[in-house]
């Protein structure tokens, strides 16, 4: 596991910074060079460069399978949802096994996710709506915040999906031990409506206004 002061101060050598999320606006991304690059679950699939994956939940693993070996950080909560509720039984650690049979060799950032009323000692406590507003949560500590530039794609703007990242998904998800998880995954994301941020103009206009709650940080929705 991680260090905060270490994780830190790797966010902080950066200043251009992409952030791509599962939105429509996800395909528009790569129309410069950024320092670094992070993507929020699957869509980390879309980069060209894989620096940061981030998650709120466990499912959030399926379909990086060959993606993995490629990350410097994963960034997840201490216990992880499963069908969008954590359990108590499923740690990060269940998402560090699954990656390090992917080849991952990077580094674990994990925190508080403030859904739960077990709180783990010297964890940062997060605040979160979305898996988009949690890096937020650490670049808001960085000293070198108000000279970051961060361009977000797929984030807060529409409510359509970038077909691209399903497709990419089936692609490249390798059949393991919990693959009914990942059918049912795809079932209920996929096929239904599940109350996942990017369903709803409401549900927008919240991933948004828990993003703009970080004033010190100049971030530009695309």
């Amino acid at each position: 596991m991680e260090s905060y002061e270490n994780f830190l101060r790797f966010l902080n050598s950066k200043k251009d910074i992409c952030i791509v999320g599962k939105g429509i606006t996800s395909q528009n991304y790569d129309n410069k060079d950024f320092d670094l690059y992070i993507g929020v679950k699957q869509s980390i699939l879309l980069l060209k460069q894989k620096d940061i994956l981030v998650m709120n939940d466990f499912e959030g693993v399926f379909g990086c399978e060959d993606i993995f070996k490629e990350l410097k950080y994963i960034v997840c909560p201490y216990y992880p949802h499963l069908r969008t509720r954590p359990i108590p039984d499923l740690t990060y650690k269940s998402i560090q096994t699954y990656a390090k049979k992917c080849g991952f060799k990077g580094k674990i950032v994990i925190y508080n996710n403030n859904i739960r009323n077990i709180i783990i000692p010297k964890l940062l406590n997060v605040m979160t709506f979305s898996s988009g507003d949690i890096i937020f949560n650490f670049l808001n500590f960085c000293s070198n915040k108000k000279n970051m530039n961060i361009e977000l794609y797929g984030i807060g703007v529409s409510n359509i999906d970038n077909p691209l990242i399903i497709e990419l998904m089936l692609k490249n998800h390798k059949k393991n031990k919990v693959n009914q998880m990942y059918n049912e995954y795809l079932i209920r994301r996929y096929t239904k409506p599940t109350g996942d941020n990017t369903n709803s103009k409401s549900n927008l206009k919240r991933v948004r206004g828990r993003i703009r709650i970080f004033k010190d940080l100049n971030i530009t929705f695309n």
